[in-house]
């Protein structure tokens, strides 16, 4: 079995999908998101296409570590490796013709998975303004959530009492049941993330403080959890599961976040879900998008017990969902706050072709 063409679609809203077609007629999708498509397709096309083009699809991991090592992962553009990762997961799945929760170790999913509902840009919004974003999210059924600041460690301490007064208002809003999280997204010193996260604590109710300190700091990281008795998470933003080894001697957070594009795709974090289970962490997936990428996340995420809800957030698509649904052949939106994967093989999705001509 060999692979004998890699497709590129960029799409309007962001989206790339990447198809890896082969010589038995089974093909496999996954996606990145286009923060610089022209140089992220060239990659693709001139970096990686020639690496993968004729190999194996289901040597799955000997082609992460020539795409990682030969197209100069380690020196970035690690999401566009994800991406052709999540594809050859897609075909593996297809040849075992099973879904990849199964493939992962998952007999049966008995229920919906839990969502919750991630609103962010806090820096640029009032208080009201994300309570009206959270009542969307309530009324649509959501019963978890969490507020992003979006801060990142170019605008730190800048206004911490209102992000308090934003948080204490949600709080307010919600049942007390409810779970809520506060992403600060790297933007506070160190002493102002432990002033932030006593006054937290004080509040109560707060079921994470993520990203309190830039993502460098490190030994900054540490003081805040030795600190805060709040469970502090970390790690979006971290690259395979070397650099999370290195997170956990460092700063040893309570909860860790990889992110699938991120992190190298499915190949990596598999090793990140093991050192997790070593360690006795949890884990909170950083996978807010919709469709290809969210369907990935939970994939992995339903192979362990885990009562915590899975990121979803429809504001990156400014909320229109119903045009991203057309994409695919699935229903990939959820009810109530939640949604179910399939029984169909790998990831279980498959693209509209004729709505995707009008989306490129």
């Amino acid at each position: 079995m060999k692979i004998t063409a890699l497709k590129i679609y960029p799409l309007k809203n962001r989206m790339i999908l990447i198809n890896l077609l082969t010589d038995v007629g089974i093909s496999g999708i996954g996606q990145l998101i286009g923060f610089s498509p022209k140089s992220q397709i060239k990659y693709i096309e001139e970096v990686l296409k020639p690496i993968i083009i004729n190999k194996n699809p289901l040597k799955i991991e000997k082609n992460w570590k020539e795409m990682y090592w030969k197209g100069y992962g380690k020196n970035g553009w690690i999401q566009a490796i994800a991406a052709i990762d999540i594809a050859m997961h897609d075909i593996y799945g297809k040849v075992k013709k099973k879904p990849l929760y199964k493939i992962f170790g998952k007999k049966k999913i008995k229920t919906n998975h839990k969502l919750y509902w991630s609103m962010g840009h806090g820096f640029e919004k009032t208080p009201k303004q994300m309570l009206k974003l959270v009542e969307m999210g309530w009324n649509l059924g959501f019963r978890a959530f969490k507020i992003r600041m979006d801060w990142h460690e170019l605008r730190q301490d800048i206004n911490p009492l209102k992000d308090y007064q934003m948080l204490k208002l949600i709080r307010k809003f919600l049942p007390k049941h409810v779970p809520l999280g506060f992403d600060a997204n790297g933007g506070y010193s160190v002493n102002v993330a432990i002033k932030q996260g006593t006054k937290f604590e004080d509040l109560g109710g707060i079921s994470h403080f993520e990203e309190p300190v830039a993502t460098y700091d490190l030994e900054g990281l540490k003081k805040v959890v030795s600190s805060l008795s709040i469970p502090i998470s970390f790690g979006e933003y971290e690259k395979t599961c070397w650099r999370f080894k290195e997170v956990l001697k460092i700063a040893n957070p309570d909860i860790i976040q990889p992110d699938i594009l991120n992190v190298g795709g499915f190949s990596q974090l598999k090793k990140v879900y093991e050192l997790a289970r070593e360690n006795k962490k949890l884990i909170f997936p950083h996978s807010p998008d919709i469709g290809i990428l969210s369907f990935a996340s939970l994939h992995m995420y339903s192979t362990i017990n885990n009562s915590v809800a899975h990121e979803y957030s429809p504001e990156l698509y400014k909320f229109k969902t119903e045009k991203l649904k057309n994409l695919f052949n699935e229903d990939i939106l959820p009810v109530n706050g939640r949604i179910k994967l399939n029984d169909k093989h790998g990831l279980g999705l498959t693209i509209n072709k004729k709505f995707l001509k009008r989306a490129k």
